[in-house]
């Protein structure tokens, strides 16, 4: 089966969007006229009962006075008639009659029952509920659903203006609070964000029992779901053969050729990465479980309930992580991660996309991105934070397109990822460790 590279394919396929039409006025919402006031002619006068102006630029008798007909109105040049419910109609006036809607900004005109649908949109139903480990929180400080939260599932939709509004308020109170203000100044930067978020992976926490029992269920259910779909992929996926033909153009870093095929199928522990990483003796790997760990209100993250920053600043630093990226070809100390069957659905939790992850001493992250069913091929480049233990990479080089997850995340065979989409949407996807 033959897979050819079609890089700017690869955020479409994954990525649904959603177009939104303003309302505008009909032009049936004409000008309303008065009962029988007719403007006639450049500069033409009315004429009343009886009365007639004449000569030119004729003047009418009397002091002051002003023909006036029964029911006449005096009409000047650019004068308006005014009957009675008359509206004066200007340049681009929408006339608003018994239930007329005034559309604000950002609004958008909901019919009963009606769900805006944009090019490749996909509208979420009832029971659609992100879950599981690496999964956003739902409700008070949750993602997708909760105050000022951001849309995360299969097709995440814009917000709608009703969501947009709450988000904005909430992000406004955070602004003028003392204790978050700064998180939106213009002083907050990466370095004080990763010191924040370096200190509080440090404090000693524990998550529920009962939410991680079910947490694992749920994640043996996608994981069981995912694998049994990733069946349809090619015989040869990532083999020698199948790189030495499929090898993503562009791709700066050759790890593929410094080992056996068979390595990158492998894992990592722990006790590994922290020799590798020399990372202190006794220091506790801090996995990101985006729902009991890292949370979202208000738009602010929260690390073990400690604030971090914005939700935007989060992101930025995020992507500013995954482009950090900086190896040389042919690195012959590459440690695998392993290869994963990729599922962008916590409803369907099918996959027919694979990623298979490297890491090197210097937590630069390398590897390959494959969708089997379409043909896309490409290059994954990112990095490990080491203080922070976060991890970042960007598929194909799309910065629009950033995973993050932890690094002793990726030592398990199951592992929810959040990814960050383009307008500020992020999503809660899946990775399930494959076996050749």
């Amino acid at each position: 089966m033959k897979i050819s590279p079609l890089r700017p394919r690869l955020l479409a396929t994954i990525v649904g969007t959603l177009a939104l039409t303003p309302f505008v006025a009909s032009a049936d919402e004409s000008v309303p006229v008065g009962e029988g006031a007719v403007p006639v002619g450049e500069e033409a006068l009315p004429v009343g009962e009886g009365a007639v102006p004449v000569g030119e630029g004729a003047v009418p008798v009397g002091e002051g006075a002003v023909p006036v007909g029964e029911g006449a109105v005096p009409v000047g040049e650019g004068a308006v008639p005014v009957g009675e419910g008359a509206v004066p109609v200007g340049e681009g006036a929408v006339p608003i009659g018994e239930g007329a809607v005034p559309v604000g900004e950002g609004a958008v005109p909901v019919g009963e029952g009606a769900v805006p649908v944009g090019e490749g949109a996909v509208p979420v139903g009832e029971g659609a509920v992100p879950v599981g480990e690496g999964a956003v929180p739902v409700g008070e400080g949750a993602v997708p659903v909760g105050e000022g939260a951001v849309p995360v599932g299969e097709g995440a939709t814009p917000a709608d203006a009703a969501t947009i509004k709450l988000r904005r308020a909430n992000r406004a109170a955070a602004q003028k609070a003392p204790e978050t203000a700064h998180f939106f100044s213009d002083n907050s930067g990466d370095t004080s964000l990763n010191e924040r978020l370096s200190k509080a992976i440090q404090i000693n926490s524990s998550l529920s029992q009962s939410v991680t029992a079910e947490r694992r269920r749920e994640n043996s259910e996608w994981a069981e779901q995912a694998l049994a779909s990733a069946t349809s992929r090619p015989a040869d996926l990532f083999s020698r053969t199948w790189w030495n033909e499929h090898k993503p153009s562009g791709a700066s870093s050759s790890y593929f050729t410094t080992k056996s095929s068979a390595i990158w199928w492998g894992a990592t522990n722990w006790p590994t990465l922290a020799r590798v990483f020399a990372i202190p003796g006794g220091t506790k790997p801090f996995a990101y479980v985006y729902d009991q760990n890292v949370t979202f209100k208000s738009d602010l993250i929260y690390v073990n309930g400690q604030p971090i920053s914005s939700y935007e600043d989060f992101v930025a630093s995020s992507r500013k992580l995954a482009n950090s990226f900086a190896t040389k070809d042919n690195d012959p100390n590459w440690i695998p991660f392993g290869t994963f069957a990729l599922s962008t659905s916590v409803k369907t939790k099918t996959s027919d996309h694979a990623v298979q992850l490297v890491v090197d001493a210097d937590g630069n992250i390398a590897g390959t991105y494959a969708n089997w069913k379409n043909g896309t091929v490409e290059s994954i480049h990112g990095r490990v934070d080491i203080d922070t233990q976060r991890v970042a990479f960007d598929i194909g080089g799309q910065a629009n397109l950033t995973i993050e997850t932890g690094l002793t995340n990726l030592t398990n065979d199951k592992v929810r990822v959040w990814a960050h989409l383009p307008n500020n949407h992020s999503q809660t996807w899946f990775l399930a460790r494959m076996r050749r």
